[in-house]
């Protein structure tokens, strides 16, 4: 057994969570197990995952899409019915929205490079990275190592480069101004979970290439190397929650 309130010492200094400004209210959400056994990991915290924390023996689920927000109103009181449940449960929550997308070491993003034998440089928008892959390919090979390694189906966009070397890589959603920003610093390739209509003819007028390899699939790293992590510092056992949302 560790004290929760260990693991979230940990958590809180290693992904910096009171030092990045966010919408998200990142950090222990609901307290409801002083004494950890074993951790689920997730993307949302959804009652689905939740559920399966339960039947898993979870008293800690973490996640990157959490339960409060700045500006939120539970209208249909689905946040009351999804606390009472995890407190009734004695699991306890944690999240980490935009501290685990940036995370150099932890991170979605950081981690998506690592996947494809690529370098991250330097921060992109602020939560992505951009840089280089050790040997330049092109857009059907880096789609095909995507899909396998991520289970992944891929959408493609093949408005660029032939050959690709610098790639730009912001999981989960591809705001509108990221394909922009992406063409202004030269990438051959922008790397997102899902994009919406309007950047279709960004990319194509900027002529870039794009991938989308699915919300919820571009954002199931961060968490799984968070599990890494506790394993090592405190020996504690870990599982990834399994909640796709095919987005």
């Amino acid at each position: 057994m560790v004290k929760l309130n260990s693991i979230v010492r940990l958590l809180n200094k290693e992904l910096k969570i009171k030092k990045i400004k966010d919408q998200s209210k990142n950090g222990l959400q609901v307290r409801a197990s002083e004494n950890i056994s074993k951790v689920g990991l997730a993307t949302d915290a959804c009652m689905d995952a939740f559920k399966k924390a339960k039947k898993l023996g979870c008293n800690l689920v973490i996640v990157h899409h959490g339960l409060f927000w700045k500006k939120q109103k539970d209208t249909a009181g689905l946040i009351k019915k999804k606390v009472r449940f995890l407190k009734k449960n004695k699991i306890s929550l944690y999240a980490a929205h935009l501290p685990l997308d940036k995370h150099k070491k932890y991170g979605n993003n950081a981690n998506l490079f690592i996947l494809l034998d690529a370098k991250p440089k330097k921060l992109f928008r602020g939560v992505g990275y951009i840089g280089d892959l050790k040997k330049a390919s092109n857009v059907n090979s880096i789609k095909k190592e995507l899909e396998k390694k991520l289970k992944a189906k891929c959408m493609v966009w093949s408005f660029g480069k032939k050959k690709i070397k610098k790639i730009a890589i912001v999981s989960g959603y591809g705001g509108g101004g990221d394909i922009p920003e992406a063409v202004k610093k030269s990438a051959d390739l922008f790397i997102t979970g899902e994009v919406s209509h309007g950047s279709y003819h960004r990319a194509k007028e900027g002529r870039i290439n794009v991938i989308a390899a699915g919300h919820y699939k571009t954002e199931t790293i961060g968490v799984k190397t968070l599990g890494e992590l506790l394993k090592e510092k405190f020996n504690l056992k870990t599982v990834f929650i399994y909640s796709p949302t095919g987005m």
